[in-house]
């Protein structure tokens, strides 16, 4: 028996599973002959906010090309993309590139080696909206997205007359990928159109802004300003006035100032490949390698190494470092220091009282090796606090240069990142130690030891009768909510 989950919105209207796209055998007189001898091909809405351009794999080989006497920047040894006939080249302010057609109002990101495969999916398309015998407004443009190797294609077209998108296809927001269209009203989905054609606008920026959107932008910072400034509490307003000034500003400068500046060099602007997120690598070089001492230092650290790893690889991704996240870590870093050092005094101080009064051997070991873990956490803050005093300050060259210093030829960031995170680990092992330390005090230790293995599986037992129990009481609940089921 077919089943079908519908979900009730405010307004009363019922949004059901997603309609069947057609494909290619449903449309069969206005598609060449060489576009169905691919198979089935199928057309799927998508939306800007849904765009890979983020998460596109490449890397980069760097090599030494001969330069020609006499060449310069803009002669054609330099300048060898072309795009294929009617295609026009444009490069994001980020680097990304993409193409435009705007005598069939086409736009992609999609690799230019792959614009001439483009012919089938258009002449689809074109098949669909003459099928549907809808009017296409004045102003609109298609943006296509075809998979490298499938039989699919993402599209969505933008309405430039009303700022909007709008699809060829009954779209059903919650199901597939659409699910961020979750809205309280047509009206407010009606906004949130309008929001994706804006992220469009900013992925494809090859149109100008008019003025008169320049203009609105403008009032709502202005209006935005005041409110803050009147009531900075209760404000919905995201900004703050100093971010709304700055914003004010960049809408007031020189409308003909370029957008790329010097990272052009770095980011590989331009090119299929370029890096448009910071965490994007593009240099092909060998990951760091895995070692059991490294492994040993981050089990034996409670996984700090590990995350800290992480931090610096981000922060020399690609061998570039940026001045503002280095200068973040490094108070970071600088405040974690203080903090720990603070803390392993007063271990120090406490652990010393404590071992001072008479105890059981096993109490007084426990106690000394927490005393001896927290001095060893002061020296370790203090020692790297010396040492990386002005590390809040660091440029983007002083702090490139330290990163590549400290980099290992196969480890990576890992020994640094046991470094930074020794006296954090020191600090943590000292307080299980002197908490033992107070607790043997207590409680035979010895005796605790030998029935160690009975005390761990009753709690085990305990621990797997707790868990049965909620999992029989799940399947037990009537369901109290959730989306009506017609069979």
């Amino acid at each position: 028996m077919d089943t079908a989950i519908l979900v009730e919105s405010p307004a009363g209207m019922l949004c059901t599973n997603p309609p069947h796209y057609d494909n290619i055998d449903n449309i069969s007189d206005d598609v060449d002959e060489k576009c169905r001898d691919q198979g089935t091909l199928q057309i799927m809405p998508t939306a800007p906010c849904e765009n890979d351009r983020c998460e596109r794999r490449a890397l980069v080989t760097h090599g030494y090309f001969p330069i020609p006497g006499g060449a310069n920047t803009t002669a054609p040894v330099f300048n060898t993309r072309v795009a294929p006939e009617g295609w026009t080249w444009y490069v994001n302010p980020e680097g990304s590139p993409f193409y435009v057609k705007c005598d069939e109002h086409l736009v992609t990101d999609i690799p230019m080696e792959r614009l001439g495969g483009l012919k089938c999916w258009i002449d689809l398309f074109r098949a669909r909206i003459k099928a549907l015998q809808s009017p296409m407004p004045k102003d609109y443009e298609i943006y296509l997205n075809p998979e490298a190797e499938g039989q699919t294609c993402k599209y969505y077209l933008v309405n430039h007359d009303n700022r909007s998108l709008f699809w060829i296809d009954d779209v059903c927001p919650g199901f597939g990928n659409m699910e961020m269209f979750l809205a309280s009203s047509p009206e407010h989905l009606g906004f949130l159109l309008q929001q994706q054609y804006w992220k469009h606008r900013e992925y494809f920026p090859h149109r100008a802004i008019s003025v008169a959107s320049r203009r609105k932008l403008y009032q709502i910072l202005n209006f935005a300003r005041a409110d803050l400034m009147t009531s900075r509490l209760y404000s919905t307003f995201p900004y703050s006035v100093s971010d709304c000034t700055q914003f004010m500003n960049i809408l007031e400068s020189d409308q003909d100032d370029s957008p790329a500046f010097e990272r052009i060099y770095n980011t590989y602007y331009g090119a299929d490949h370029a890096r448009i997120s910071r965490e994007q690598q593009r240099l092909d070089k060998p990951a760091p390698q895995r070692s059991i001492l490294m492994d040993s230092y981050n089990v034996l650290m409670f996984n700090m190494p590990g995350r800290r790893n992480e931090e610096l690889e981000l922060l020399f991704n690609d061998e570039l470092a940026y001045a503002m996240h280095c200068q973040e870590y490094g108070a970071a870093r600088l405040k974690e220091w203080q903090n720990n050092s603070m803390t392993s005094i007063g271990l120090t101080v406490i652990g010393v009282i404590s071992v001072l009064r008479p105890t059981n051997p096993i109490s007084a070991s426990l106690g000394s090796l927490a005393v001896a873990l927290a001095l060893g956490g002061v020296g370790s803050s203090l020692l790297l606090l010396q040492r990386y005093a002005d590390a809040d300050k660091f440029d983007a060259l002083l702090a490139g240069l330290h990163l590549s210093d400290v980099e290992h030829p196969t480890l990576g960031f890992q020994p640094m990142a046991v470094i930074h995170c020794l006296p954090g680990a020191l600090a943590t092992w000292s307080v299980i130690l002197l908490a033992t330390h107070l607790l043997s005090d207590f409680v035979d230790l010895q005796t605790m030891f030998v029935q160690a293995p009975t005390i761990v599986f009753a709690l085990t037992f305990v621990a797997m009768l707790f868990k049965a129990a909620k999992v029989l009481r799940v399947g037990f609940v009537e369901p109290t909510e959730g989306p009506p089921i017609l069979v």
